[in-house]
């Protein structure tokens, strides 16, 4: 590559880059995996396909952590299948949201849209308004994915009207999510005070994953504004965040948002560190697709130096962890 592409790779960088990055940290809504609502109810027992079921659950969660996407669908149909078998209408729409969100993980958003669809028709049907909030959120993620994000912004207001009535404590991820929204249509006061408004809220519910989510978002908005020095604070707050949680997929994503912030400024030396270490943990953490990811801005920020060895050394590791990747796809 040419010294003027290797800059035109930098110059789409934090966009493009980024965006694929935040593709995979805010694709999981919470709630993910769950058989009786977000509500927090009590404990009760459980019927013998329902208590199957929740295994299942289990078992898709752990193959979506080793990206193992298609082994998650196939565990989840399965566990579509149990609770249709025994009427448990909540249970088939958590299933169809949670499949739903797998097909936008890999990208299938005409699979995504059907299976949310049809979550909507039994939620509706049912006047299940967690059920509602959950699937309108999901739609409202849908949207911005595809880059509607004027219709996502009208879908995540309904979800958080149902929200505000219901006292909800996800109220703090749907506006987090309508903040991102904002902030991609340039309406930046507005996505502001979501933003506010949501870490307030996180913060007071306790829930630490949003709470650096509303860091992070933060950290988006501000450097859409060119506010790169406030963005760099917010997203070091992610960070500190989610490892203490010991969330490798976003703390991958935090370290190449703070490299791509000293990409943009042309202090290259500087990102190659934290390129190095997102890299590292998402490898480790059996990501090889955000790590393939990773050693793309490595090599581009190396020719961006006129470090051709080291773009030879990592160009040769981007090659064998390519064939992991489609291995995984074939799993």
């Amino acid at each position: 590559m040419t010294e003027s592409s290797g800059r035109g790779v930098r110059n789409k960088g934090y966009r493009y880059y980024h965006q694929k990055a935040a593709h995979y940290v805010l694709y999981f809504l919470p709630c993910m995996i769950l058989l009786i609502g977000c509500g927090g109810r009590k404990t009760v027992e459980l019927p013998e396909a329902q208590k199957e079921a929740v295994v299942l659950h289990q078992m898709a969660e752990n193959a979506i952590n080793k990206g193992r996407y298609k082994v998650a669908l196939k565990i989840m149909e399965d566990a579509l299948i149990l609770h249709s078998s025994i009427d448990d209408r909540n249970g088939e729409a958590i299933d169809l949201i949670n499949i739903g969100r797998i097909f936008l993980r890999i990208g299938q958003y005409e699979n995504a849209e059907d299976r949310f669809n049809r979550a909507l028709e039994i939620a509706t049907s049912d006047k299940n308004d967690i059920m509602l909030s959950e699937t309108y959120a999901s739609i409202g993620k849908l949207h911005h994915l595809r880059g509607n994000n004027k219709q996502a912004i009208e879908v995540l207001e309904m979800a958080i009207g149902i929200d505000r009535k219901m006292g909800h404590s996800m109220l703090g991820s749907r506006l987090n999510l309508i903040g991102i929204a904002f902030s991609k249509e340039g309406r930046y006061d507005e996505a502001s005070g979501a933003l506010k408004e949501a870490l307030k809220i996180n913060q007071g519910n306790g829930l630490e994953m949003e709470v650096a989510n509303s860091y992070r978002n933060f950290g988006d908005l501000f450097f859409e504004e060119k506010r790169q020095q406030e963005a760099k604070g917010y997203f070091i707050k992610a960070l500190e965040i989610d490892k203490r949680r010991g969330d490798s997929l976003k703390i991958g994503a935090d370290l190449k948002a703070l490299a791509d912030i000293e990409i943009i400024e042309s202090n290259f030396k500087d990102a190659i560190p934290l390129l190095e270490r997102a890299y590292k943990v998402h490898l480790n953490a059996g990501m090889p697709e955000l790590a393939v990811e990773n050693l793309d801005r490595l090599i581009a920020t190396y020719r961006e130096l006129g470090d051709e060895g080291m773009v030879d050394i990592y160009q040769m590791e981007r090659e064998s962890l390519i064939d992991i990747t489609e291995r995984n796809r074939n799993d």
